[in-house]
């Protein structure tokens, strides 16, 4: 029957958020209901309130007033602690069959601190904001099963505070998307020769020279024990990264027991290329992308794996 009721109240407001794409909780979209504690201590009142009207018992009729007092305050500081919050966030790219975070952005448009204010996702992912006074970065854990573009997943908010006894709950669906790559497997050592990086490793083999750091190179190739000594920061410098210029990522050519396979492999050397701040170009059939190592040309391959 609980499950009944929170069904077609989720429902509802999730058709009335999304049908007028509101992002901000008020008491339109913000609902207000006794937790199973609530519900025995209304019966208490109710106990209270007629045990003291047939037996004259003061004391019980002064039980009953304090404890809906507190039922009541309860109700009002519970809605309070949801009411001006905004949840906003942006498109994400996740891996398959991996759990990712959703990066969420939470604005209090009031005057006070939210607290303990709870974001959950389909029962199993839950995370507690102790408090929210302004703006507030937060992330919530999310799996998806398979590749694709999909709708970030509902999001229930709810409160709890102060006594435990009334939650206050709202769902948002947020107009954002989540671009689900192929699980990025590690391919062969023939694969990881074809595209010439089976040694591009700064980790796995001994460095030519050093030279000063510059800008935008990657902190992995910093040399600590001798920029220590000399005072400044140092970097490792490579024979083998002169070798690599740019490297195309041909779907077609990639050998696998499967389609899928070939994907995975091929998600890898994106993110390989992308992090070693290799020139990439992604092929397939008529697809084909310019050579580049910028986030953009990254995240239009990991779409492209995602869709095809």
């Amino acid at each position: 029957m609980k499950s009944i009721i929170n069904d077609y109240i989720k429902k509802k407001i999730l058709n009335k958020n999304y049908s007028q794409n509101i992002t901000l909780l008020s008491k339109k979209n913000i609902f207000v209901f006794p937790n199973f504690k609530g519900f025995q201590i209304g019966f208490l009142i109710f106990f209270c309130f007629t045990a003291s009207i047939f037996y004259q018992i003061n004391f019980g009729l002064l039980l009953s007033i304090i404890i809906f007092i507190i039922f009541f305050i309860s109700i009002i500081i519970s809605f309070q602690n949801l009411n001006n919050l905004s949840i906003n966030s942006y498109d994400h790219f996740m891996p398959a069959r991996m759990e990712s975070k959703i990066h969420l952005n939470i604005k209090n448009y009031s005057d006070n601190d939210k607290l303990n204010v709870n974001l959950k996702i389909d029962d199993t992912s839950i995370t507690n904001l102790k408090s929210v006074r302004i703006n507030l970065k937060s992330n919530i854990n999310y799996t998806y099963p398979k590749r694709g573009t999909y709708k970030l997943p509902v999001i229930n908010i709810f409160s709890q505070f102060p006594f435990g006894i009334i939650k206050s709950s709202s769902y948002l669906k947020l107009d954002n998307k989540a671009i689900v790559y192929p699980t990025p497997t590690t391919p062969t050592k023939k694969i990881l020769n074809l595209h010439n990086l089976n040694n591009f490793n700064n980790s796995s083999y001994e460095f030519d020279n050093i030279d000063e750091y510059e800008d935008g190179e990657s902190q992995s190739r910093i040399a600590w024990k001798q920029s220590m000594s000399k005072d400044k920061l140092l970097s490792k410098k490579f024979i083998n990264e002169n070798i690599i210029k740019n490297i195309l990522i041909d779907i077609d050519k990639i050998e696998a027991a499967s389609f899928e396979k070939k994907l995975s492999y091929a998600a890898y050397l994106v993110l390989r290329s992308y992090k070693e701040k290799i020139d990439f170009s992604l092929k397939h059939r008529n697809f084909i992308l310019p050579y580049s190592s910028s986030r953009e040309n990254k995240n239009k391959a990991l779409t492209y794996l995602a869709n095809v």
